[in-house]
């Protein structure tokens, strides 16, 4: 079941974006993990991929914002 807008907010807030700077390989493949999940959801359904794929790009903007100068996404009314 292809998870809604809300969720998917959700599951991008609890990601550990910065897995890939780990020096613990669990933690390196947990988050590889999720960020394959993250990815498959955006793609299950073709028909609100540019929306999932623009609140994606958004919010990973956000957390990599090292000026600190782009506001968070806000989380999706449901």
């Amino acid at each position: 079941m292809p998870l809604t807008l809300v969720e998917f907010y959700d599951l991008l807030a609890r990601h550990d974006w910065s897995f890939n700077y780990s020096d613990d390989h669990r933690t390196w493949e947990k988050g590889k993990r999720t960020l394959e999940h993250i990815q498959f959801v955006m793609m299950q359904n073709e028909e609100y991929t540019p929306v999932f794929r623009d609140l994606f790009n958004e919010y990973r903007e956000w957390f990599f914002d090292a000026s600190g100068d782009i506001v968070k996404p806000e989380r999706p009314v449901e």
